[in-house]
């Protein structure tokens, strides 16, 4: 009995030492990081020089270094070097190669496996982003169902993009994908061409043809293509022409107005019988219905002053009045009469800057002091675009593209295209 005892003992013994061997842990390499110092600024397009001694209990196989930001997504090309020591001075580099990226936190990562272990090691440094700047001005020719695309290059002169045919329910330029959105309503759909390589992406075309307008509203933002139909819904692509989102329907109406935010699609939803207007908010992407609002005028348009507020133009008692809503308050608050001059062709801007296109010229609306000033006073101008990084203010008139550096209450003539001009669109850097 005493032996199976003893037995017993050693067996344990022996097979608590065997867990204990298969336990072990490894120690990590020991990093002597040299350059860069901890929170070293560095700009877009500089080069990281990384230098460091490593040491390890077994040999290295190779070191990865890279760049994340603070969700650890990787935000520059990353370098794998075959190092095969246990002893390294790491002497190599990495370039800021991404104009996008964004004012957060970021690391230096350095990993190095053994084979068997991976080894991560992260340094916090700084990267100070560009700063967003119009890079070039593009505009749509149209005559009929014919419109171009043009870039302009310099004061006098241009050129040609694209081409297609069919009607044009607004444009769009992606400056992060470098790409231009369009939609017809009847002929044809929704279109995607590069800008740099002058040639056609995707395109989504209607799903029901015939006389009547299948796509009835459009809209657009870097990396997002919106588009309501007379199926009642809006379908958003994404800059691969992938869907990504589709929103219950509604019937007996149609959407006359559509605008995207980060978290939200939303529309204006006019019915076909009746005078029962609404404002839908929907969850992106998901589609549901977040929000429904019955309004009390006729929608012209949503203009966004920040990700978490909008404004919604209505004509109420033959005014054009304004209201702010705000998604997260589920809000709907009336603000100002604006103008009785009608018929508003459109309304433009972001945050405070508001402009307000008459019969008679211009309108400048200030939301946050319930001011409106003429600033134009112009007929015959046709449509007109702000660019909010350099307050200017582009205005069409027939073949001409105009501007003004706001506040300035002046037009400069930019360029004569020629053709009628039916649209103007701005490529920015990032």
């Amino acid at each position: 009995m005493k032996k199976l005892v003893f037995f017993i003992f050693l067996l344990s013994l022996f097979t608590l030492l065997a867990c204990k061997e298969e336990e072990r842990v490894v120690k990590p390499p020991v990093v002597s990081l040299i350059d860069p110092l901890v929170s070293s600024m560095y700009y877009v397009f500089d080069t990281i020089f990384i230098k460091a001694i490593i040491s390890h209990e077994s040999s290295l196989n190779t070191i990865t270094l890279s760049v994340t930001n603070e969700l650890l997504k990787p935000v520059v090309s990353s370098k794998t070097l075959n190092v095969n020591n246990s002893n390294i001075t790491l002497d190599s580099y990495l370039v800021i190669n991404n104009k996008y990226i964004e004012d957060e936190v970021h690391y230096l990562l350095i990993e190095m496996s053994d084979n068997e272990n991976l080894f991560k090691e992260w340094y916090p440094i700084k990267i100070q982003p560009l700063s967003k700047q119009l890079e070039n001005v593009l505009y749509v020719t149209e005559e009929g169902l014919q419109h171009n695309l043009y870039l302009i290059s310099d004061v006098n002169d241009s050129s040609m993009i694209t081409a297609w045919n069919s009607e044009y329910l607004g444009g769009y330029v992606d400056s992060y994908h470098r790409q231009f959105y369009t939609s017809g309503t009847i002929t044809e759909g929704i279109k995607a061409y590069d800008i740099d390589d002058k040639k056609l992406n995707w395109t989504i075309p209607p799903k029901i043809s015939g006389t009547q307008p299948y796509f009835t509203a459009f809209s657009a933002i870097d990396g997002r293509v919106s588009a309501a139909n007379r199926e009642g819904v809006i379908e958003c692509f994404n800059s691969e022409g992938m869907k990504t989102c589709i929103t219950s329907k509604r019937n007996n109406g149609k959407y006359t107005y559509v605008i995207n935010s980060r978290n939200f699609v939303m529309g204006l939803y006019t019915p076909f019988s009746g005078n029962i207007h609404s404002f839908d908010i929907y969850n992106y992407p998901a589609g549901s219905l977040y929000q429904s609002l019955e309004l009390p005028g006729i929608p012209f348009a949503i203009v966004k002053i920040d990700e978490n507020n909008f404004l919604l133009f209505l004509e109420k008692e033959l005014t054009i009045s304004s209201y702010k809503y705000s998604p997260f308050e589920k809000s709907l608050t009336p603000l100002d009469d604006i103008t009785n001059d009608k018929p508003i062709l459109k309304i433009v801007g972001e945050g405070n800057n508001i402009f307000v296109l008459t019969p008679n010229g211009v309108l400048f609306y200030r939301p946050d002091l319930s001011s409106t000033v003429n600033i134009f006073y112009q007929s015959g101008i046709e449509n007109i675009v702000y660019d909010p990084i350099d307050s200017i203010i582009y205005m069409i008139k027939a073949h001409e593209i105009m501007y003004s550096v706001f506040p300035f209450n002046y037009a400069i003539k930019g360029f004569d295209a020629g053709l009628n001009v039916k649209d103007v669109l701005l490529l920015y850097n990032k």
